[in-house]
């Protein structure tokens, strides 16, 4: 969904920057970059891969193909940061690319003038998985999509929904990094239709190696150093359901023609469809498995100017049982949506404020309710004169900031002079008044320490990771993730006052997905829990763990 993309690209960003600054003012010559890209099994030269080189905070996006010895070279590069990506070249998906920087994660910085030699690429081999869906008695089912994930994280890999299984039943998912995955089939979510019968009243439900009924009961399957065909996954039979209703809108009457939607979300990930009601407002969504649902509607506004009407938007939750009824009759009653406006401050206001990373700072308005961020309401970026303007609002919203810089952090989210940090708000339309105000410091609280292993030795490598206690503000914006220094040190802030888990976690660890809440549920069982007051500067011992 755009949400989970807007807040992972967000997350990207923030870890991009690090402590440098561009090269010096006054005379400025330009940098040169050569190295050499090759096979890491088998040190080959790889020719024609590409190597894309991107200035931080610019547009500015150059790249080069690698010659038949696997070499690459930059001329006349502007002194700065740059972050560096490297593939094995168009229409190639035989080697994983790779996103560079160097070993604490900060953006590759070039001199004024300086020769960077030897900035060698070893790419590694992607490998595939081919599954073959079956029924029951093991004949193949062609016309299913496959998902994979990363079985530690919970990060989806591989979403193959514009293609489908063969009239075998095959399906080849490549581009994969070696590991664990939970690999998962499923039908077409939904029908939904302006008014209709039930098409089944049994399918095909989503299915996860061998022949789970979900992910947690799902097996993983390791991928190593070879491909793996002929993965098998025998699809699972459920009822299926029916809900319909009609859309009115905010004085009662049927909306003909309005936009209906249905949102299925499951461990870590979630799949929607949208269509239009009928002429009388009526719609019929069939072939519902049992879930949890978010039922959506939406009339006029700026994207559906034929309409000429202004927005207005619903949404409903839901969530179906193995044993429930369907769900006949129920009303999605419009209601306008609203505009609000707001400006960023900063806490000292005499502070020189960076500029922020990549497209700068932006307010996402999250549905209190779970739903996606997108559902009524856009995200807004905030303008050269530090205002934005929230439109298409309805509902319950959480705020979230995104792309503040490094080093400050928000202080305090007001609405109409009351604070609403973390704070599910219903809003009101308040035209081109300011009513809402954002303060970002670069004064706050510090956590500082020393990290030791087992044994009692400094850690070398891994890195700190404090979170929000508070589990209605997980995986969000507001971690903090800091690496362990050589020699087994570290420093996080400035943050927010209040109440944090702190862990230190092992190097070599399972890439992690900020969205899974069962992750963040098992951090908390190895974390230490603490309480920061305003500015207040902790120091403390942790020791390195593995997660679960």
């Amino acid at each position: 969904m755009i949400p989970t993309l807007l807040l992972l690209l967000a997350l990207f960003q923030t870890a991009l920057q690090g402590d440098h600054q561009t090269a010096g003012a006054g005379q400025e010559e330009p940098a040169t970059l050569r190295g050499r890209v090759t096979d890491r099994a088998t040190g080959q030269p790889i020719p024609r891969a590409v190597v894309r080189l991107n200035r931080m905070n610019s547009p500015e996006l150059v790249s080069a193909l690698t010659d038949s010895q696997g070499r690459y070279e930059f001329t006349g590069l502007v002194p700065g940061q740059y972050v560096w990506f490297v593939e094995a070249g168009p229409f190639r998906r035989t080697y994983l690319p790779q996103n560079l920087a160097d070993p604490r994660g900060r953006p590759l910085v070039l001199k004024s003038g300086e020769a960077h030699e030897g900035l060698d690429v070893a790419l590694t081999r992607a490998r595939a998985i081919t599954v073959r869906v079956v029924d029951e008695w093991g004949g193949p089912l062609a016309g299913l999509s496959v998902e994979m994930k990363r079985a530690e994280s919970g990060r989806i890999a591989a979403r193959e929904m514009g293609r489908s299984t063969d009239d075998k039943g095959r399906l080849r998912i490549y581009g994969l990094a070696p590991g664990p995955y939970v690999v998962c089939a499923q039908q077409e979510m939904i029908g939904i239709s302006g008014s209709g019968r039930r098409s089944e009243r049994e399918r095909f439900v989503r299915t996860c190696y061998p022949s789970a009924a979900s992910e947690a009961e799902a097996e993983a399957v390791v991928l190593e150093n070879a491909d793996i065909e002929n993965l098998p996954i025998v699809m699972r039979r459920g009822r299926t359901f029916r809900i319909s209703g009609t859309v009115v809108d905010s004085t009662g009457a049927p909306v003909p023609a309005a936009s209906v939607g249905l949102e299925m979300k499951y461990a870590g990930g979630s799949m929607g469809s949208y269509r239009t009601a009928g002429s009388d407002g009526t719609f019929s969504i069939e072939n519902l498995a049992p879930g949890n649902y978010t039922l959506t509607a939406e009339i006029g506004g700026p994207n559906r100017p034929e309409h000429r009407r202004e927005l207005e938007a619903a949404y409903y939750p839901l969530s179906l049982e193995p044993d429930s009824e369907d769900l006949d009759g129920i009303v999605l009653r419009l209601v306008r949506t609203v505009t609000v406006r707001g400006r960023i401050l900063l806490d000292d206001p005499a502070a020189a404020f960076p500029r922020p990373p990549g497209s700068g700072l932006f307010i996402a308005a999250r549905l209190a309710a779970g739903a996606s961020t997108d559902l009524g309401g856009s995200p807004a970026h905030v303008g050269e004169d530090r205002t934005f303007t929230l439109e298409g609002i309805t509902a319950s919203r959480t705020l979230d900031v995104y792309n503040v810089p490094r080093g400050w952090y928000v202080k305090s989210i007001r609405y109409e002079n009351r604070e609403i940090f973390g704070v599910p708000t219903e809003f009101r339309d308040g035209g081109d008044r300011v009513a809402l105000e954002v303060v970002l410091s670069n004064r706050g609280a510090t956590v500082a320490g020393r990290v030791t292993d087992d044994r009692g030795n400094p850690a070398r490598g891994g890195r700190v990771l404090m979170f929000p206690a508070g589990k209605a503000r997980w995986g969000y914006h507001e971690s903090s993730d800091v690496p362990i220094s050589r020699g087994g040190t570290f420093r996080l802030g400035p943050q927010r006052a209040g109440d944090y888990f702190i862990v230190a976690l092992a190097s070599g660890g399972a890439e992690f997905n900020p969205l899974d809440q069962s992750r963040w549920a098992r951090l908390v069982d190895i974390a230490e829990r603490i309480t920061l007051a305003r500015e207040e500067e902790r120091v403390l011992d942790l020791r390195v763990v593995k997660p679960r």
